[in-house]
């Protein structure tokens, strides 16, 4: 399967790549493959959300950054998520609010008017927040 994505470089210019998701054979495995201007970065991981990171953490060396769902700050899967769905759904996440499932969407795809830029690592400091403050019910 194929997304076509937005990415920027680091002169804030956008330009199109696609993602290629891949299930490998005989193995728990999914490969991920970023294909841009001529040039493609690809990650072999457990799920789609960790070969994602992996392609991003490399892209941020080179001053790329992709825009889709998984690369936006408050997005980050569920355990189970990675688990059993290959990791290409997760939670757009609040501080203070537990996830729900009105909350989930697909890493390839983007919502731009909720789209938070970030690395890799403030990604992660999110999610770790967020699962440090105590969640309020919802009403």
């Amino acid at each position: 399967m194929k997304y076509k994505v937005l990415a920027t470089d680091i002169k804030g210019e956008e330009f199109e790549g696609w993602l290629e998701l891949e299930e490998l054979q005989n193995t728990d495995d999914v490969s991920l493959s970023f294909l841009y201007s001529e040039k493609s970065v690809n990650q072999v991981a457990r799920d789609y959300f960790t070969a994602l990171c992996r392609i991003r953490e490399e892209l941020e060396k080179q001053g790329v950054s992709v825009v889709c769902n998984g690369a936006s700050k408050d997005v980050y899967p569920s355990p189970m998520m990675r688990d059993m769905g290959d990791g290409d759904q997760a939670y757009r996440l609040k501080i203070g609010v537990p996830a729900q499932m009105t909350d989930v969407v697909n890493i390839f795809e983007v919502d731009k008017g909720n789209f938070i830029p970030s690395t890799v690592l403030e990604q992660e400091e999110f999610y770790q927040e967020w699962l440090k403050v105590k969640k309020s019910p919802v009403s």
